[in-house]
């Protein structure tokens, strides 16, 4: 009677533990807007994990020690050139990723290293004061390099460009994905050898062809479709299109033509009320390898300053400033043509949502499939799913990732306190 009861006991409190996870978890799907997300600084966001970078750095001996990541293999050997100025100081030749040496004079070097021949360097600011000068005049500071560079150093975590690119699953081998690639060849007339930014003015200048004095509050119904559906529509005037619309047709037809496009959105609901409600895109210019700003809703293409492509964080930055710079410049639509204008004449959407309190999110390429799954395994997929869907991003937001790690760790404990439960159940049954 006392094992019985023992086990009944033991049962009635596995139950109240599992029902208290599954509040917890309940909670922070719903009520905890932060749970599915992940706070991301600056690099984090823009800068790609397969460019070559500084993983680490420390002193070997009386050599510096820099040790690279990124993709820099080649055939198993890797070749590293160390400049400074147009003069070549060292060749180093290794299977590693790591370097080490030492510079031959104390003071400022201003260096540059070539990773396997690459005519892009990785530039290195290196100030050389070895112990003697230190305790040459009575100093025991013992640091021997002071190293700058503005290239990110560290591991991270990086994402790659793949990881933030919108994905469509399949939709190549539609009857839309089918029609898409007809339109990219006949009527936007995409080339082989159209560069990235190339292929961005030229689907750009289709869609706000199609879309113009069709702006406007949409239907229900336009979400429903897909985004060379939702064209069609509004180009017949079915519906009218606003920033979330923009955002699909152009990241539907720049990813068909070979583009990485991520959707990014600026706002955020809080206490019932939006800190701004806009959608726009960034596309990736392998080129230039950048994210760049696009916003067809505003007809602004793309946007640079000092003939730097800007993304969404640059020109937010510039805008809190209030430039009126006359190299602060937008590819801007108008009466069927691009033109470089200054941004600030076409500026008034972004300026309105760019502000001091505004929480920008970035939207990882599975979002899509992963929160609309098809089917009950999908859906465990997405129970189980151990990645932020997205990230977000704000000069003001004083939060951390607390609670997307809580709802990972609840969903799995909850996951595991129900096969103990069963095996429990199980063994009193039998």
């Amino acid at each position: 009677m006392a094992i019985y009861m023992g086990k009944k006991f033991f049962l009635l409190k596995l139950s109240m533990v599992l029902a208290a996870l599954l509040l917890a978890n309940l909670f922070l799907r719903k009520a905890e807007p932060f749970s599915y997300t992940v706070l991301l600084n600056y690099n984090q966001l823009y800068f790609d994990r397969d460019r070559i970078h500084m993983e680490d750095f420390g002193l070997s001996g009386d050599s510096l020690q820099i040790r690279f990541s990124g993709n820099l293999h080649h055939e198993d050997k890797n070749s590293f050139q160390v400049y400074e100025g147009p003069s070549l100081l060292y060749q180093i030749e290794t299977t590693g990723t790591e370097i080490r040496f030492r510079l031959d004079h104390p003071g400022l070097h201003h260096i540059s290293i070539a990773v396997n021949g690459s005519a892009d360097r990785i530039p290195v600011n290196i100030d050389f004061s070895p112990d003697s000068i230190f305790t040459k005049n009575g100093n025991s500071h013992n640091v021997a390099y002071e190293l700058t560079s503005n290239v990110p150093a560290g591991k991270g975590p990086f994402y790659a460009s793949k990881d933030w690119a919108v994905r469509f699953p399949g939709y190549d081998k539609t009857p839309a994905g089918v029609q898409t690639a007809q339109i990219l060849k006949d009527s936007i007339q995409i080339l082989s050898l159209d560069d990235s930014k190339q292929r961005v003015l030229k689907i750009a200048r289709f869609i706000l062809r199609r879309t113009q004095g069709k702006e406007g509050i949409p239907t229900d119904e336009l979400s429903a479709l897909n985004p060379l559906e939702q064209l069609q529509s509004i180009e017949a005037g079915k519906s009218k299109a606003w920033c979330g619309n923009f955002s699909a047709i152009f990241s539907w037809f720049a990813t068909a033509s070979g583009l990485q496009v991520r959707i990014v959105s600026c706002g955020f609901p809080e206490r019932g009320v939006s800190t701004g409600n806009h959608e726009f895109c960034e596309v990736y210019l392998k080129e230039e390898q950048v994210w760049a700003y696009v916003d067809l809703t505003s007809k602004n293409i793309l946007t640079k300053c000092d003939g730097k492509w800007l993304n969404a964080i640059d020109i937010d930055r510039l805008l809190s400033y209030r430039l009126r710079d006359s190299n602060f410049l937008a590819l801007h639509f108008e009466e069927d043509s691009i033109i470089e204008i200054p941004f600030d004449k076409v500026s008034s959407l972004a300026a309105y949502y760019f502000h001091t309190n505004a929480i920008f999110s970035f939207y990882f390429g599975g979002y899509l499939e992963i929160q609309h799954p098809g089917n009950i395994f999908l859906r465990a997929i997405k129970f189980f799913y151990p990645k932020p869907y997205y990230a977000v991003y704000s000069d003001n937001l004083p939060i951390g990732n607390d609670a997307f790690f809580l709802r990972i760790l609840t969903n799995y404990l909850l996951a595991a306190g129900c096969i103990i439960w069963l095996i429990a159940v199980l063994k009193r049954v039998l």
